[in-house]
């Protein structure tokens, strides 16, 4: 509950996934907002839809806004759109296949023109490797944005010896080892 309703912000939510063998589990997260969805895909299912996705992107683009779309409604199904209703930014965790699959290149829908529209039109996207992952980050942010409350200012008056100076101690100090070692044998 604490990332929900600390770290993300009204305009933000997290899409977690977790693909199984048979299904994969979707939790949506977003301020006040905890809702979890079973979608219909199971891993190998995923890891053929996403390789065949990514063969469309690849080699026949043309092909690849009739075959988006679909893929679209399975990751996102109505049900899950609308509680994105608010959301500017989307933090998608993949995993399985997902980790293979561009969300933002996913066509949401094509206009009576035929013209596409992609995900990342409507979202800002991006991806964590883990939920707590987020909370972290933010931690981070927040650290780096606090002020000291006593400034220093620290002046020094170091010693430095010649570079010259150096060389000879050193050469003086590795010929007196040198015959030294030669005296004891």
């Amino acid at each position: 509950t604490a990332l929900h309703n600390e770290v993300l912000q009204p305009d933000e939510r997290l899409l977690i996934y977790s693909v199984m063998a048979h299904k994969t589990i979707l939790w949506v997260v977003g301020p006040q907002q905890l809702a979890i969805f079973t979608l219909p895909l199971g891993e190998d299912k995923l890891r053929e839809l996403i390789a065949y996705i990514r063969d469309v992107i690849i080699n026949r683009l043309p092909e690849f806004v009739e075959e988006s779309e679909p893929l679209y409604q399975l990751l996102l199904p109505e049900s899950v759109r609308l509680l994105l209703d608010q959301a500017h930014t989307l933090y998608v965790v993949p995993t399985g296949p997902l980790y293979m699959l561009p969300f933002e290149a996913l066509i949401t829908h094509t206009t009576e023109e035929n013209i596409p529209h992609y995900l990342v039109e409507k979202y800002s996207i991006s991806y964590l490797s883990s939920a707590s992952l987020l909370k972290i980050l933010r931690e981070v942010q927040s650290r780096r944005q606090i002020q000291p409350n006593k400034k220093l200012l620290a002046f020094a008056d170091p010693a430095y010896s010649s570079c010259q100076e150096n060389t000879t101690n050193r050469t003086g100090a590795r010929a007196r080892t040198a015959s030294q070692i030669r005296t004891k044998a």
